[in-house]
């Protein structure tokens, strides 16, 4: 496999990648042993995390494969003299791993609530004749229960752990036990399990496409999401603001 092209933005790094060509490796990867290839998903919220948190950092630029899920990451790149060929978020990956299987593929899910993991277990398994639900767990345990949770995903021999629990913890509970997994692909995919289970719902594409799928977001819980948003996520301008004026010198 050729080596991919990384973009840094404010200290995050980006595979510049298609569409096609993540099919490609997520296919030659499933043909494989398993590797637990390591699969994140950064947007804004990462991104200013990543600049107070180093292990959350070191965990997202060790990763085999960060997807740039924000249409404002794309436009930053731009603005830094870059250019990252496709936004490809964690509900495009879900569905492109998913339609381009070959054959009946062991997949074990992990997060959210016991309710919303059995529905979007059942969902994902009706809508995609090739993906088999090994089994499923909620993603409220503490790290005594790590073993056991590991023990319950090897066990049902999956080829993909789909892990929506949320971040940061979803990438630093792989990081933690991922030498203890035996499954080819290990994919980070946040709020997709309430989204296809239908708690949430995700914005209209012509949203997403002017950079206001965040607003969308907002809209549908303020009280949760006011403050990451509003507050939190704005420090990604300064950022930004940073690393371009140091571009220039």
């Amino acid at each position: 496999m050729p080596t991919m092209k990384k973009i840094n933005i404010c200290g995050v790094n980006f595979s510049n990648i298609s569409s096609i060509e993540l099919g490609s490796i997520l296919k030659e990867k499933l043909q494989g042993v398993p590797e637990n290839y390591f699969i994140v998903t950064p947007n804004v919220d990462f991104i200013v995390r990543a600049n107070s948190d180093t292990k959350f950092r070191n965990v997202l630029n060790n990763s085999d494969l960060s997807l740039c899920d924000s249409a404002i990451g794309r436009v930053a790149a731009i603005l830094l003299k870059n250019r990252i060929k496709e936004k490809i978020t964690g509900s495009d990956l879900l569905k492109i791993i998913s339609s381009n299987l070959e054959r009946k593929t062991n997949c074990f899910v992990l997060g959210a609530t016991e309710e919303i993991v059995k529905i979007f277990s059942y969902k994902l398994e009706q809508l995609y004749h090739n993906v088999k639900i090994a089994g499923f767990n909620h993603g409220y345990f503490g790290e005594d229960k790590d073993k056991r949770i590991i023990n319950m995903i090897n066990s049902a021999n999956p080829d993909i752990l789909i892990i929506g629990m949320g971040s940061p913890k979803q990438e630093l509970w792989v990081d933690k036990n991922k030498r203890f997994l035996k499954v080819k692909i290990i994919m980070c995919v946040g709020g997709v399990l309430d989204v296809m289970a239908g708690k949430t719902r995700r914005a209209p594409v012509w949203i997403q496409k002017i950079c206001l799928e965040w607003l969308w977001r907002l809209m549908q819980d303020p009280k949760r999401l006011w403050k990451r948003y509003l507050v939190h996520d704005m420090k990604f301008f300064y950022l930004l603001l940073q690393e371009s004026l140091r571009n220039k010198s």
